[in-house]
């Protein structure tokens, strides 16, 4: 739960910060593999520290999420969830916590407008 709060207050934290540190998450996250997701945010130096003043690990900031989409696409698709690297225990949690998961992961909501909140 404490990652997951960290996790949540950072995401609300990166939608109104500047846009220059969102292109950078974007191009963070392009990657197809854990090395290659770990690499770019090394390589990211502001967003890095940014995580990090949100209490955040690399591990936190790459795995996490990878862990929660795969439990989101094992529990939505039961045909899939065998090839999903998940355990029964966080599929569990992703179902007890979806909302809030789901708010974090899955808003497509635009970033707040500087001044607004």
């Amino acid at each position: 739960m404490p990652t997951m709060e960290r996790i949540a207050r950072a995401a609300a934290a990166l939608k109104s910060a500047d846009p220059s540190l969102r292109a950078e998450d974007t191009a963070a996250a392009a990657g197809n593999t854990v090395a290659e997701l770990m690499s770019n945010l090394t390589r990211a130096s502001r967003l890095r520290a940014f995580f990090h003043r949100q209490g955040l690990t690399d591990h936190d900031v790459v795995l996490f999420p990878l862990v929660i989409m795969s439990a989101m696409i094992a529990l939505n698709d039961p045909t899939l969830a065998y090839i999903q690297p998940v355990s029964a225990d966080q599929i569990d949690f992703y179902k007890r916590h979806r909302l809030a998961l789901d708010a974090i992961f899955l808003d497509d909501s635009p970033p707040a407008k500087p001044g607004k909140r």
